[in-house]
């Protein structure tokens, strides 16, 4: 029997979670499973309300840290409704501060498997990740990595951020 999911959304969080609403069906296990995905996202938003509270201030940790702003928050609270409407499978990323005031979106699968992305206000980020083991042209075993840096537009998701996922988890994101 599934579970029952009980939490308080503020009127704009509502808002933003109806789009997710709206793309399924009524199905009982769409239902249940989209539950499960709004507890997560709800989870998600709970972690950087407190990201914002405790590292909105310079030297947040004592180590000279710059702060983490109401932009940068913006953008990956934005950045997490879109990675949302990803399959399920796929879980939300875990969120933690950095000292340089930027908002690390991280990824895991398994040991020698994970994407992050470090994101600013600005909707500047830095991505990097590793994807496994592959073989060079000798045959031998390499980590197989990526990295880079882009800007977050008004798309879903960056196609940088779905490639690397698609990667990651061995699916295809459109």
């Amino acid at each position: 029997m599934p579970e029952t999911f009980a939490f308080k959304v503020s009127d704009v969080e509502a808002k933003e979670m109806a789009p997710i609403v709206e793309e399924h069906s009524q199905d009982a296990i769409e239902t249940y499973e989209l539950l499960e995905r709004l507890d997560e996202l709800y989870s998600s938003l709970e972690e950087l309300k407190e990201i914002q509270k405790e590292c909105s201030q310079e030297n947040w940790d004592g180590m000279n840290e710059l702060p983490i702003t109401e932009d940068t928050v913006a953008r990956a609270r934005d950045l997490l409704f879109k990675a949302a409407r990803l399959p399920n499978y796929i879980q939300l990323p875990s969120l933690t501060p950095t000292s340089s005031g930027w908002i690390e979106l991280e990824w895991y699968k398994e040991k020698g498997h994970r994407f992050a992305i470090r994101l600013n206000g600005q909707g500047v980020f830095i991505y990097s990740g590793l994807l496994g083991v592959g073989k060079d042209s000798s045959g031998n075993d390499v980590e197989k990595d990526t990295r880079g840096r882009s800007l977050l537009t008004n798309e879903d998701l960056p196609h940088e951020i779905k490639d690397n996922l698609s990667r990651l988890f061995k699916v295809h994101i459109s």
